[in-house]
């Protein structure tokens, strides 16, 4: 995932649920970068596609 940078080593993307990218983040602090970054990283997924669907960055909790 190019577009988190160095936080994509922190972070497994697990799937898409209702619109929303599903992360398990491997810290608690990767999950609160990931609060924090997650409306640009939002725009920054959407631009590979001609209509955005992604509307959140969700961190997967129970996993």
């Amino acid at each position: 995932m190019k577009e988190l940078g160095r936080l994509g080593e922190h972070c497994v993307l697990l799937g898409v649920d209702k619109g929303a990218l599903v992360v398990k983040p491997s810290s608690a602090a990767a999950a609160s970068e990931l609060a924090l970054r997650s409306s640009v990283l939002v725009k920054g997924f959407n631009k590979y596609f001609k209509r955005p669907w992604i509307r959140a960055i969700r961190p997967a909790t129970k996993i």
